[in-house]
Parts: C-alpha cells; sequence; structure tokens
C-alpha cells in the first residue's frame, strides 16, 4: 500500500473578436493508486469556435479529444482483501508468495 495523490493541471485560453471567438482548454490528471504501481491518467484538449458571416448566418464547431491509461492491476485492492492471512506475502527466496491452495486462500 502506499498514499494514493491526484494531481488534476488545467489550463485555458479564450478570445475572439466581434464575428470571431474561440476556446481552447488542455488538461492533466495524474492519479497514483493506493496499490504500489497502480493509477490512473488522463490528458483532455477541447477547441470550441465560433464564426458569424452576417445576422442570419453562424457556425461553429466542437472538437473535444481525451486520452486514458490504467497504471496497473485495478482489482488488486479488491483481491487483497479477500487474501486469508495464511497466504505469505513473500517466499523464502524472496519472491512475492505463491498460492498453493486456492480453495484455502480463496482465490477461485
Amino acid at each position: 500500500m502506499q498514499t494514493g495523490i491526484i494531481k488534476n493541471y488545467d489550463i485555458s485560453v479564450e478570445g475572439g473578436s466581434e464575428k470571431s471567438n474561440y476556446f481552447i482548454s488542455a488538461g492533466v490528471l495524474d492519479q497514483k493508486g493506493m496499490i504500489i504501481e497502480t493509477g490512473f491518467k488522463k490528458y483532455t484538449l477541447t477547441l470550441n469556435t465560433d464564426h458569424k458571416i452576417n445576422d442570419w448566418i453562424k457556425f461553429g464547431n466542437s472538437l473535444n479529444m481525451y486520452s486514458t491509461k490504467r497504471i496497473g492491476n485495478s482489482d488488486a485492492y479488491k483481491i487483497a482483501l479477500r487474501k486469508t492471512p495464511l497466504t505469505r506475502a513473500y517466499e523464502d527466496d524472496g519472491d512475492y508468495g505463491r498460492i498453493f491452495n486456492t480453495e484455502l486462500e480463496h482465490m477461485h
């Protein structure tokens, strides 16, 4: 286990004139999970524009993009809670504990 940390960064710019407007936004979400080597990252980008040709014609667009990445196994915490104290955390040779009896160790 470790202390989970969430970092969230956003930046935006907007402007325009009487006939055109724009809005651009970018963001990053970086979450460090409670289980070592787990987490989540998300990157976002937004672009909105409006253009007025005359009093009765106006057009615009809206573009939203994002990318996400999960790090590690999100079920690791649930699996750890279900394990019994009979399961060894480490073997004698220093490797992580192996499961020898799935019924006894609640891993079925």
